[in-house]
């Protein structure tokens, strides 16, 4: 538990960057004469080089050890933040979104540590505790950004984000000792990988999960600015909101649920949940419910993220954990690339209702597809059973 912890630790201060930056962003986008359309697609940038590289970096923790691809990982981001500070053109912030999409794998590299260190009976609790961890950093991050906001310009603050990464890779290097290399015997490759365990249709259920929870996160700063004439402090409040739920849901109860119902039950439940803010987002004409939607949004995805990875990493050889870890975030970029380029530009041609009914649409056929997907196994199962199958 004490290693779960100082991982967790680590991610605590490198998510706080990542809050910090959230709600300022697309701020920074439109002072340097980007539009609303642009404000949203930075985020669909920094994710659509994580989605192309994340993978390779899992394998690279694979073979080569965990902790000195999260120490790479770190220092680049920071990079990434540092040029984000000093840029003067639009296209310097692309850059450096794309810059640190490329060397995101620090996410993915986590949970494989997580995963390392637990065992089928406390997966889903440690995983709620990284969770929970994530929930903190984008408390306390977004917190930090609005009050300092209001002494600090937006591209002065994110030099507090490449600080929280530089702070975080110097305690990995006094916190988490080097993992042994994981020798998985013949490189496997990772299409052989997904197949043979069928888990590319669990990790498209998660990357889908997470389509809808991104339509909200890539729209609500302009989306608020627009309708309730938000600035960055108060956009930076609703996501301290959003951490808190987070926070409750997966530090707070998460072991206990997980102790009570299994993966499918709480995954359905989480797909509903979010199904239930997305329904809030689209009546969201006042601060109330923005308020409801975002707690809705938030549990949904706090009980059917870490559910979904446990169930993930339970199909999945320990050799190639941080590949298939990887490819997750990969799933989860992808939807940010989704997310991040269809609703905004749905929201700035269509307007809110058009934009959030399409998440909505999408959320209902993830929750469809997964309870295909688990009740044909549960029958499958049941078959073999009845057959006198061990299995």
């Amino acid at each position: 538990m004490k290693h779960i912890i100082y991982i967790a630790c680590v991610v605590v201060v490198a998510i706080i960057g990542l809050g910090i930056s959230i709600p300022i962003l697309p701020f920074i986008i439109l002072h340097h004469g980007g539009n609303d359309f642009y404000a949203g697609f930075i985020f669909a940038v920094f994710a659509f080089f994580s989605l192309i590289f994340a993978p390779f970096w899992g394998r690279m923790a694979d073979k080569y050890g965990r902790m000195r691809i999260m120490l790479l990982s770190l220092i680049m981001t920071a990079i990434s933040y540092y040029i984000i500070s000093q840029a003067s053109e639009l296209w310097h912030i692309f850059f450096a979104r794309a810059l640190a999409g490329m060397f995101s794998g620090w996410m993915a590299i986590a949970q494989t540590m997580i995963l390392d260190l637990s065992h089928n009976d406390n997966r889903t609790k440690n995983l709620g505790i990284m969770g929970a961890a994530f929930g903190m950093g984008y408390t306390i991050g977004p917190g930090v950004g609005s009050i300092i906001g209001q002494f600090l310009m937006p591209q002065d603050i994110i030099l507090l984000s490449a600080l929280c990464n530089i702070l975080a890779f110097v305690l990995v290097i006094i916190l988490i000792k080097p993992g042994k290399k994981i020798d998985n015997g013949p490189n496997t490759s990772s299409l052989a990988i997904i197949k043979d365990n069928k888990l590319w249709r669990y990790i498209l259920v998660y990357g889908g999960s997470l389509v809808a929870f991104n339509a909200v996160e890539s729209t609500l700063a302009v989306y608020v600015a627009n309708s309730l004439h938000f600035s960055y402090t108060e956009v930076g409040y609703l996501l301290v909101l959003a951490g808190m739920v987070g926070i409750i849901v997966q530090g707070g109860f998460m072991g206990i649920l997980s102790k009570h119902f299994d993966n499918i039950i709480l995954i359905k439940c989480g797909l509903f949940s979010v199904g239930v803010g997305l329904f809030f987002m689209v009546f969201s004409e006042n601060v109330a419910f923005i308020i409801l939607a975002i707690i809705f949004l938030s549990m949904g995805v706090s009980l059917s993220s870490p559910n979904l990875l446990s169930f993930i990493a339970n199909k999945t050889p320990v050799g190639d954990r941080g590949m298939v870890m990887g490819m997750s975030q990969s799933a989860q970029s992808g939807s940010r690339v989704v997310g991040a380029s269809l609703f905004p530009f749905l929201y700035y041609h269509y307007g809110t209702n058009i934009a959030y009914g399409v998440a909505i649409a999408i959320i209902l056929c993830i929750f469809i597809i997964f309870k295909h997907l688990t009740n044909h196994t549960t029958t499958h199962l049941t078959t073999h059973l009845t057959k006198g199958d061990p299995q």
